[in-house]
């Protein structure tokens, strides 16, 4: 498994190197309104739910670029060994690893916009669900806990991709959100969620909700993977890959971006799409297809 952990990782830093230099980096609003909470500043639910990182790295461009191409670079890695703990070979592995670099949510547009909690966060989840699968429980949860200060989705996708209730006790974490006081929604309303959707109908004025190109094909050969291997995964693993693909798709109602969000289920969908059954030969063609899914850069 070490070895197949150093191709990885070698593969991910290639794979970063070829999308910062063909695709540029550039904040974001929402990298802006990190920028200010790390001055400070008070910002706006669900921001002002995520101190960890703009504690750590302030307002600094460059530590926010270095923790995010850290964590994007260590995820495939990472996945590979989650792949293994879930019981996937060494091709799988490999191949698992191969697959995320070329989704939207968890690698490409990560690379294009580091100053965001989304590659620390991802990162963290997937940590989680690693520990929780390897038996240790106690570093499970306390990853959760500050998982949970990271980006407030993480421990429900840790928990999904494990399999387990243990992550679940990250939102002891939640404790953290009240530190300070968020500024008042900007429609006036009393509840984010209702400003969330209001503001993502007004967003998407004129165009469709449900965009088969924007909501389906940013998946790649992974989503014709995947409708074949619930056939043949464990039940748990396919009942885990639906709740953290409904999951992910529901927060699509409330954001702009939302090829990166649906794409943050990725780990236990891929677990579920490797057991699809084809031959090596086919999953490295479908693999190259994939590496190539111009809607992958996408959002």
């Amino acid at each position: 498994m070490i070895v197949d952990t150093i191709i990885l990782l070698f593969a991910s830093i290639a794979m970063l190197a070829v999308l910062t230099w063909t695709d540029g980096t550039s904040v974001t609003p929402d990298g802006a309104i990190y920028l200010a909470a790390g001055r400070g500043e008070r910002v706006s639910r669900p921001f002002n739910r995520r101190p960890l990182w703009p504690f750590l790295l302030r307002d600094n461009i460059a530590s926010w670029t270095i923790t995010a191409y850290i964590s994007t670079i260590l995820t495939p890695p990472l996945l590979g060994i989650y792949l293994g703990s879930v019981g996937m070979d060494r091709w799988g592995r490999l191949l698992g690893g191969l697959l995320i670099m070329s989704l939207p949510g968890s690698f490409r547009l990560l690379a294009r916009w580091p100053v965001l909690v989304d590659a620390p966060s991802n990162f963290l989840a997937l940590l989680c669900a690693v520990l929780e699968l390897r038996g240790h429980h106690v570093l499970a949860a306390l990853v959760s806990i500050v998982s949970c200060t990271s980006k407030e989705h993480t421990p429900i996708l840790a928990s999904l991709f494990s399999g387990s209730f243990i992550p679940l006790i990250g939102y002891l974490g939640s404790a953290f959100w009240f530190l300070r006081k968020p500024l008042p929604n900007v429609t006036g309303t009393r509840v984010y969620f209702i400003e969330a959707v209001m503001g993502h109908r007004e967003r998407q004025s004129g165009g469709a909700l449900v965009d088969i190109q924007i909501m389906l094909l940013p998946w790649g050969v992974v989503s014709f993977m995947y409708a074949w291997g619930i056939w043949n995964a464990p039940a748990w693993q396919v009942i885990c890959s639906i709740l953290a693909l409904l999951f992910c798709y529901a927060i699509v109602l409330v954001v702009w971006e939302r090829s990166r969000v649906f794409t943050w289920a990725a780990p236990i969908v891929i677990a579920v799409a490797l057991q699809s059954g084809f031959s090596l030969g086919l999953l490295l063609a479908l693999l190259l297809v994939h590496t190539f899914n111009p809607w992958a850069r996408q959002s």
